[in-house]
Parts: C-alpha cells; sequence; structure tokens
C-alpha cells in the first residue's frame, strides 16, 4: 500500500508537460497500529465514495466515535484520510448538521486547524469546520449571536456581507476563494439566510474579503455593519469596481523621464504653461485653479 499526494500542474516553459509532486509514504514505514487504522479508513471512504445516501453512517455511534477519537490524532496519513471522509459526510447542510452535533467533534477539529499538517490537509479542515458551522446557522437563528460568541479571538474581527441569491454549489465557491486569502480565521456561510460571516485579523480590510467573494462569481455583494448606537449601516462592493481596481493597480510604479508626459493636444495645462506656471510667484495649486475657475 502506498499513500500519494500528488499535484499536477502545467509547465511554464511547455504546455504538454505536467508537473508533478508527490511525496510517497510506503508501507513498511508504517506502525501495525497505522496500517490498521488506515484500512479502517480507506474501507469507509471507499464505501462512501460508492453511497448516495450517507446519512445513516451518522446513525452509527461506533462510527462517530471513530471519527471524534482520530480527531486528535497527529500522524498525517491518517489524518489526510480522515479529512477526505469528513468532506464526502458534510457535503449536504443537514449531515454536516449531524455531524456538528456530535459531542467533542469541533473542538478537536479545531485543534487540528492550528498543528503543522500540509497546507492542503489544513484547507480542506477549514473548509469542513466552515461547512459546520454554517450548519448550525441554519438550525438555529435565534442562537446566532450566542454562536458567534464562541469565535472571539483577540487582534480578530467580524465582517458580515449580505448575498442577493446563493446556493450551495456557490457556497462552496465562497468557502474556498475566502479560505485562501492571508489572515482569514474561519468562515461560516449561510444559504437560507443568505449571508457570509468572516473572522479575519485586524490587518485584512473588508474591502479585500468583499472582492474575494466577487472572484467567486458575483456581481454585487453587500457588506453589513452594524453602528455602536444599534443603527445598520450597508456598504456595497461591485465586480466593476474590482476590474477598475485591478486596471488601478497594474500601473507602473514610476514614469519613464524621457515620455514626453504632457501633450498640447489632449491635456488640460501644456508644457508651455506648466513653465509659466514654474516661474510664477503663485504656487501650482493656484494654476490649477485658474483653469477650473
Amino acid at each position: 500500500m502506498e499513500i500519494n499526494d500528488k499535484e499536477e500542474g502545467l509547465n511554464n516553459t511547455d504546455s504538454s508537460k505536467n508537473v508533478v509532486k508527490r511525496k510517497t509514504l510506503r508501507t513498511s514505514d508504517l506502525s501495525e497500529d497505522e496500517k490498521m487504522i488506515l484500512k479502517t479508513l480507506r474501507s469507509y471512504y471507499k464505501i462512501l465514495q460508492e453511497t448516495k445516501d450517507v446519512s445513516y453512517f451518522l446513525e452509527d455511534d461506533t462510527f462517530n466515535n471513530i471519527l471524534v477519537t482520530l480527531m486528535d490524532d497527529r500522524r498525517h496519513s491518517i489524518i489526510t484520510y480522515l479529512t477526505k471522509i469528513l468532506l464526502i459526510l458534510t457535503e449536504k447542510v443537514d449531515n454536516a448538521r449531524k455531524i456538528a452535533s456530535i459531542s467533542g467533534l469541533q473542538s478537536k477539529l479545531a485543534s487540528a486547524t492550528e498543528y503543522d499538517f500540509p497546507p492542503k490537509v489544513l484547507k480542506y479542515l477549514l473548509v469542513v469546520q466552515s461547512r459546520l458551522e454554517s450548519s448550525k446557522l441554519q438550525r438555529n437563528t435565534t442562537c446566532r449571536n450566542l454562536n458567534r460568541k464562541m469565535f472571539y479571538l483577540k487582534d480578530a474581527k467580524q465582517l458580515v456581507y449580505q448575498f442577493d441569491e446563493l446556493n450551495e454549489k456557490q457556497r462552496d465557491d465562497v468557502e474556498k476563494a475566502l479560505l485562501s486569502l492571508k489572515g482569514v480565521l474561519s468562515v461560516s456561510v449561510d444559504t437560507e439566510d443568505l449571508k457570509c460571516i468572516v473572522r479575519v485579523k485586524e490587518i485584512v480590510e473588508s474591502r479585500e474579503v468583499a472582492y474575494r467573494i466577487l472572484t467567486a462569481g458575483f456581481d454585487m455583494i453587500k457588506q453589513i455593519i452594524n453602528t455602536s448606537d444599534g443603527e445598520m449601516e450597508v456598504f456595497e462592493f461591485y465586480k466593476d469596481q474590482l476590474q477598475d481596481d485591478n486596471l488601478i493597480n497594474n500601473l507602473p510604479q514610476y514614469l519613464d523621464e524621457h515620455v514626453d508626459i504632457f501633450n498640447p493636444e489632449n491635456c488640460i495645462i501644456t508644457n508651455d504653461d506648466l513653465r509659466k506656471a514654474e516661474s510664477s510667484s503663485k504656487g501650482w495649486f493656484s494654476t490649477i485653479t485658474s483653469y477650473l475657475w
């Protein structure tokens, strides 16, 4: 038995070649205990892949206990298969809700996300965590504020965004887009309430988060802010703004001194006017305002 961590992509110099990164863990490198656990997880994973309705697995207390127990494991091979299983189990909101109700699982999942696992494994652990939190928000909207308090972190802030429409496919796209943004701590996307709750580090700007959501295929997103006096403010971000900002960000950071910046045919102030302004006692700002008023 071999466990492969394989990624494929196109080589920049030759589009016909694949760049393959492979990390292979051979059976001989594993302990007997690890071999037995992996054999069990591989069997569960294969069955889940071939099963249309996986909800009945969650009615099995033994299966649930395995999930909770192995979430404490820090061996990469085991947590990799466990994560794959959890991704299948949480694809549907109802199943994610059942997973979230398993005692002790979420706290252990949170601890696992802080461990030094490979980036790909951490990414999918965060996806699972996001799905579980989203399912809880949908289940009990009256306790939403209480649930949010559980995720208080020092030097972190919470951002809330509102969608006009949102399906499960879009929810997954938003999760992936946000989890790839540096500084994002957690993501909860509610397809019923049409809201996205994001916890980020203080240094992350709300505009960065909004624009990352827009890249998931939306034309507009609203940010909801509750002020200290109880009022609600709404800020709208548009896809067109994102494109305009990208154009601005792609402009050169310097101007070539050999380029004739002022063209007399299409500029407000010509080179001759500029020379007169420099020799005049008036300042640059006064010269500009004389053309505007």
